[in-house]
């Protein structure tokens, strides 16, 4: 379950208040204030104005795929690109999806989105993939165990410590 607390009390919610999924493992914020909740079952929803929006009361939600669970999103101007747990890459721009790349059993974990000059780096725990213009321009082979995004940096962990990247 969801939990929310005011600073006094805490508010629990479930699958009977709209929430797709119980096991709520991270979560994402975008500018327009919507909570996106990434759940284990792969669904997507999140949670806005007091109210979860999920495939039955949002057209949008209602077109992204139910994959392996998302585990990374990003917004760069009017889009917002989601990252799935097996690889597959998506962008949304004005309620519209399209595909930047599809996997069925992708090849890593997929853990943040980096922008770097002009392209937006997809980052996993073997690879950064490289998008310009909404295309796969390069994949470098990486060893990570485990990497986030902050403030457009990247910090990483591997058998020799934690480190923040600039020149990736």
């Amino acid at each position: 379950s969801l939990s929310r607390c005011d600073g006094m009390e805490f508010k629990n919610f479930s699958g009977s208040d709209g929430l797709r999924g119980n096991e709520v493992f991270n979560m994402y914020e975008d500018k327009t204030g919507r909570l996106w909740l990434f759940t284990f079952n792969g669904e997507p929803s999140y949670y806005y104005n007091g109210k979860f929006y999920n495939s039955d009361n949002d057209d949008l939600l209602s077109k992204l795929p139910v994959l392996s669970y998302i585990n990374a999103m990003y917004e760069d101007g009017n889009a917002i690109y989601i990252g799935y747990l097996n690889g597959t890459l998506i962008k949304i721009t004005q309620e519209k999806i399209k595909w930047l790349r599809k996997c069925a059993d992708g090849p890593d974990l997929l853990q943040a989105f980096v922008k770097k000059s002009d392209s937006l780096i997809a980052v996993s725990s073997e690879t950064y993939t490289y998008l310009k213009d909404d295309r796969i321009v390069n994949v470098k082979k990486v060893m990570a165990n485990k990497s986030f995004a902050y403030n457009d940096n990247l910090i990483t962990s591997t058998h020799a410590g934690i480190r923040m990247l600039d020149n990736m």
